[in-house]
């Protein structure tokens, strides 16, 4: 009769055995999923670092080109305004000369 209780014990070992594979098996591929989805998170945050750089650098050789090009604007507008006046001057001169 004890044989049987054996045999029925052996096989609730194996069988709580099993279940705690399972669960641990369960765990690590949670462990595995969690770990590669760590992974990836840290690539995406430095491809947004590098990306984040790139436009900083981008934004700031715009910012100087239009601080350029706003100088360059008001040095040919100063330019054009001292045409302008020359030419006025030379105007007034020339018909200050012909009613003369």
């Amino acid at each position: 009769q004890s044989q049987p209780d054996e045999g029925q014990s052996q096989a609730q070992h194996d069988e709580e055995q099993q279940e705690q594979e399972d669960k641990y098996n369960l765990l690590m591929q949670e462990h595995v999923k969690i770990k590669t989805e760590l992974i990836n998170m840290k690539a995406l945050a430095d491809k947004f670092r590098v990306l984040s750089r790139n436009f900083k650098s981008e934004r700031d050789s715009l910012l100087t080109e239009n601080q350029r090009l706003f100088r360059e604007k008001e040095t040919l507008q100063s330019q054009v305004e001292n045409i302008l006046s020359n030419r006025d001057l030379a105007l007034m001169h020339i018909s200050g000369t012909k009613s003369a």
